[in-house]
């Protein structure tokens, strides 16, 4: 098996992994949205930040969201200049609102084989 390889099936372990858990995912887009629901995600757990009200607001309704509900927090934002940038700002934000985050080191890691999250291959 190369290493495309290894990480497509490290990267389906992982998505099996977040599904396992009470979570809430944030993603920049409508077809973000739409990917993760290919992959089996839940589209009622599924936010898009860019959809309505300003960034912060959205951010904000979404912690609140996650928070009450005990939910866990993935962020799930393109690997590009503009999604790591929204990566950081979100992270930072939930961490003020004591929002619990999922630990996604190996997923950001696997995430770097996919520039955007639409372009993750369907298991």
């Amino acid at each position: 098996m190369n290493v495309e390889e290894q990480s497509k099936v490290q990267l389906k372990k992982e998505l099996i992994k977040i599904k396992q858990i009470n979570y809430f995912i944030i993603v920049e887009g409508k077809n973000d949205k739409k990917k993760l629901v290919q992959l089996g995600f839940s589209a009622n757990y599924i936010f898009c930040l860019h959809a309505g009200k300003s960034l912060d607001a959205r951010i904000e309704q979404l912690l609140e969201k996650c928070k009450a509900q005990d939910r866990i927090l993935v962020i799930m934002t393109d690997n590009d200049k503009k999604g790591m940038q929204l990566y950081k700002k979100i992270k930072h934000v939930a961490s003020q609102f004591g929002t619990k985050i999922y630990n996604d080191k190996i997923l950001r890691k696997l995430l770097i084989h996919y520039p955007h999250i639409e372009s993750i291959p369907v298991f």
